[in-house]
């Protein structure tokens, strides 16, 4: 069975609700793992008549680190209600990079151009139900392709982390002072 990690949002209205059609149409062939401290009359709404839908609790940084690997794609379903949610990449997002995920996150400028300069490590899609059902069926088609690529993955991503990251911001504040 293909696994998809997220985050849960909290509240209805953030995205997480478009997948639930897909989830709903392959229960056998996908779980979605949710992580974190929802409302729970959200976290019925997002299970009812659902047996593919994990609810896991808040998990410290380092916890969730350790528990990625046990999933195949990690999700970010973002709708954009406002200029900073088209043009930032969020931490999850980086999270799940940095770990070997593939992605399938909805199409913001910011999340088209980091998969622009990642090519294979995941799928966009418009913020809509249709179409990420139709995302959800490549993902279900790929599964070995996806699994296998997992350690080419984390390699290519190995050389981006907030060290090396954090020296080049440095260097470019240093340089127009």
């Amino acid at each position: 069975m293909s696994t998809i990690k997220s985050r849960i949002t909290g509240r209805p209205g953030r995205g997480l609700d478009l997948v639930l059609p897909g989830l709903s149409a392959h229960p056998a062939d996908v779980e979605l793992h949710l992580y974190g401290q929802p409302d729970e009359a959200y976290v019925r709404h997002l299970s009812e008549g659902r047996t593919n839908v994990r609810v896991h609790g808040p998990r410290s940084q380092a916890e969730l680190h350790r528990s990625l690997g046990r999933y195949d794609v990690g999700l970010a379903v973002d709708i954009l209600s406002d200029r900073n949610r088209d043009i930032a990449v969020t931490n999850k997002i980086l999270t799940f990079l940095q770990s070997g995920l593939f992605l399938a996150v909805t199409e913001t400028s910011a999340q088209r151009r980091l998969l622009g300069s990642f090519e294979g490590h995941g799928l966009l899609f418009p913020p809509d139900a249709e179409a990420f059902t139709r995302t959800l069926e490549i993902l279900i088609e790929r599964k070995g392709q996806i699994r296998s690529g997992r350690a080419g993955r984390h390699l290519a991503m190995s050389g981006h982390h907030w060290e090396a990251e954090s020296a080049k911001l440095l260097t470019e504040w240093r340089r127009s002072l």
